[in-house]
C-alpha cells in the first residue's frame, strides 16, 4: 500500500505517508516480539512450555482486539495511530471502509478454514 502511494502522488506528503505506512507495517511485522518475551518469561517461570505458549498467544490476540486490529484490519486503532485518520483517503482510496471491504476483513477467518482444510 506504502508502494502504491508514493507511486501515484511524488510530493513531499506522500512521501512522508509511504514513511509512516512503511513503519506501521514493520510495527505489525515485529508485534511477535513481545509474544516470544512473554512466552519465553513464563517458561522461565512454570516449564510448562505448550501451555506457556498457549498463554502468551492468547495475551497477543486479546490485544489485537483491544487496539482493533482483529475486526478492523489494516484500519483499525493500531494503523490509525501510525498514519492518522487525516491520511485514509490517501492511504486506502476511500476515508472510510466499504461494507464490502469490512466484511471480507472479518470473514477472512471463514475462508482461510475453509481453504486450509
Amino acid at each position: 500500500r506504502g508502494w502504491r502511494v508514493v507511486r501515484r502522488r511524488r510530493t513531499s506528503k506522500a512521501l512522508g505517508l509511504h514513511g509512516r505506512l512503511m513503519q506501521c507495517g514493520v510495527l505489525m511485522s515485529m508485534s511477535i516480539l513481545p509474544q516470544r518475551f512473554l512466552q519465553l518469561y513464563l517458561t522461565a517461570q512454570f516449564k510448562a512450555h505448550q501451555l506457556n505458549y498457549s498463554i502468551s498467544i492468547l495475551v497477543t490476540a486479546i490485544l489485537f482486539v483491544v487496539f482493533g486490529h482483529f475486526l478492523d484490519g489494516p484500519r483499525g486503532g493500531i494503523w490509525m495511530a501510525c498514519i492518522g485518520r487525516e491520511h485514509c483517503e490517501e492511504a486506502y482510496g476511500s476515508a472510510v471502509p466499504s461494507a464490502a471491504e469490512r466484511w471480507a476483513w472479518r470473514l477472512r477467518w471463514v475462508a482461510y478454514s475453509v481453504l486450509y482444510c
